[in-house]
């Protein structure tokens, strides 16, 4: 089974919160509405000022894919 880059999940405990996953590397997770990204790869060198503006690109990416599927 090939999963999607993008899934979006819901749980009842808190059920005004949504999450998106990023099922690529580097996979992470980002909750709605505070945006908060929790990371499960960790890229290598993060700092560096290209890695770190694909990992905010992908960041980008993900809540654009929210904003679509909930439009």
């Amino acid at each position: 089974m090939e999963l999607p880059r993008f899934l979006i999940g819901y749980n009842s405990e808190w059920p005004d919160h949504a999450y998106i996953y990023h099922n690529v590397y580097p996979r992470f997770v980002i909750e709605i509405p505070s945006e908060e990204v929790e990371w499960i790869d960790i890229p290598e060198k993060q700092e560096d000022p290209e890695i770190l503006n694909e990992l905010t690109h992908l960041v980008q990416e993900a809540l654009d894919f929210f904003d679509t599927e909930n439009a």
